[in-house]
């Protein structure tokens, strides 16, 4: 028994990244090609969500010419365990909620939303204290602008504890992970200027990912679920009117008549490729076929997809003839949108680990914060599928243990401020004791020889009671935070095993 609960507790490294989620996440400043013809940088802030499948990157895109920021909502649904569809039909978001594209703008497609829907969701996810400093209100107005050769212009800045002023460009603001964003006053712009060396890599490496099998994925998912999903929410909507019924439901079935809903068999096939491992360079059965027999496995190129495409069945084809009963139609059409829904919804999930640190170089960390040189290092974790842990079990265990450490931290560092405190009081009581010993003198020779009065009494002020706690010697004072320090890993280590 005592060996299923110990197993059952999270190890150390878990417990870190648990209690590290409970922070905000820090920020990063981060240049994207845009999709605009001129080739112009998007800049963006970025933050990572560690989960046990990956880290996931959220942006938010600084752009003066929205009135509030844009926010990836595909990743914010990923590090909370969620499907795009799971997402898309958990929070009811139609198509007037977000937009895939933002005209050029954005570097890739994405659930882009604005910043009060992401805080709304991002709060029902509890995921509102790590994104805290990517969703605040107060930075809302915050934007960078592209300007070619003179530079990136800000309205903001990263705080000068993390870059001075005398350092201050470009480089040093993508290099540096902060905890918040500082606003200038208002008509105030800094600006940093972007070498050309810069700009070819940053273009570089977007031509580098968006020709990679990863992003493509990520594109496809996007795509295919916010179709479906709009197209579900249109015929519930339809099915359920009350007046016009009819003319509505027939309408619709209309205008999805030519219609193809993903994923068909062929996006199942490309999704296959693109989730299934590279064979370059790794020995396969397949070494042993003829070249013909090898080309006939071989992956299909775009071209080869594209053609299958266009014989792909469309909803008019699936759908009875209009003279049966609606019904019966809207039924059938129902359950092809269930199949639809339900096979994105396990696509995106064997997809996940892939999916992980998908629009960030996790190889090229960023300068971290001193504040957070404490925490030890974690594991990366690599792109494989892993088999989803009960829910409610694992949900159990780790609420426990996370209340079981942060129960025992607190009583640490109330003993810690009880034994300062007493550390403080006594060399105050040491120091003050010479002048109420001459005040003592004094009173003596004042008083008459004979006196039945009681002592003066003392302001209670000044004198502080020792209790038992308070008769610990303290010499050097630090052995004090060397004990908490050695109390806080026991904590730790008795609640790991």
């Amino acid at each position: 028994m005592a060996s299923m609960s110990s197993s059952s507790l999270p190890s150390s490294t878990e417990l870190w990244q648990l209690l590290e989620a409970r922070r905000p996440s820090p920020l990063r400043f981060a240049l994207h090609l845009s999709r605009r013809p001129n080739a112009a940088l998007c800049p963006c802030l970025q933050t990572h969500l560690l989960t046990r499948t990956g880290s996931f990157t959220v942006t938010r895109i600084l752009d003066p010419e929205h009135r509030v920021p844009y926010i990836s909502l595909s990743p914010l649904f990923h590090a909370a365990g969620l499907t795009l569809v799971q997402g898309l039909l958990h929070f009811d978001l139609g198509s007037s909620s977000f937009d895939l594209s933002l005209a050029g703008l954005e570097p890739w497609d994405d659930l882009w939303a604005s910043l009060p829907l992401a805080r709304s969701i991002a709060s029902s996810l509890k995921l509102d204290t790590a994104l805290a400093a990517m969703l605040d209100a107060r930075t809302s107005a915050a934007w960078s602008l592209d300007e070619r050769e003179r530079g990136v212009s800000h309205n903001w800045r990263v705080p000068q504890q993390w870059v001075d002023a005398a350092g201050y460009s470009t480089d040093a603001i993508t290099r540096v992970a902060f905890e918040r964003v500082e606003m200038l006053r208002r008509g105030q712009q800094v600006a940093t200027l972007v070498s050309g060396e810069m700009r070819e890599r940053i273009v570089e490496q977007a031509r580098e990912r968006r020709g990679s099998a990863v992003f493509g994925l990520h594109q496809r998912l996007v795509r295919w679920s916010a179709h479906v999903v709009a197209v579900w929410q249109d015929v519930q909507a339809a099915a359920g009117e009350q007046e016009g019924r009819e003319e509505r439901v027939w309408g619709l079935l209309e205008d999805l008549r030519d219609a193809v809903l993903p994923p068909t068999s062929t996006d199942v096939l490309e999704w296959l490729q693109l989730v299934s491992p590279p064979t370059d360079g790794a020995p396969t059965a397949t070494e042993h076929l003829s070249a013909d027999e090898s080309s006939l496995l071989a992956p299909l190129t775009l071209a080869e997809l594209s053609a299958q495409r266009t014989i792909e069945s469309t909803l008019g084809q699936l759908l009875p003839t209009p003279t049966q009963d609606l019904d019966e139609i809207v039924a059938q059409l129902e359950s092809i949108l269930r199949s639809k829904l339900a096979s994105l919804h396990h696509m995106n999930l064997v997809s996940l680990p892939h999916l992980a640190s998908l629009h960030d170089d996790v190889s090229k960390e960023p300068e971290h914060l001193n504040a957070q040189q404490h925490a030890p290092s974690t594991p990366s974790y690599p792109a494989l599928t892993r088999q989803p842990e009960p829910a409610s079990a694992t949900a159990a265990n780790r609420d426990n243990e996370v209340a079981q450490l942060s129960a025992k931290v607190d009583q640490i560092m109330g003993k810690l401020d009880r034994l300062l405190a007493s550390e403080t009081a006594r060399q105050a009581a040491s120091a003050s004791k010479p002048v109420f010993e001459k005040q003592r003198q004094l009173d003596d020779t004042l008083r008459p020889p004979i006196s039945t009065e009681p002592p003066l009494a003392v302001p209670t002020a000044e004198v502080n009671l020792l209790s038992p706690l308070h008769t610990f010697e303290t010499s050097p004072s630090l052995l004090v935070i060397v004990l908490c320090v050695v109390l806080a890993f026991i904590a730790i280590k008795s609640t790991s095993e």
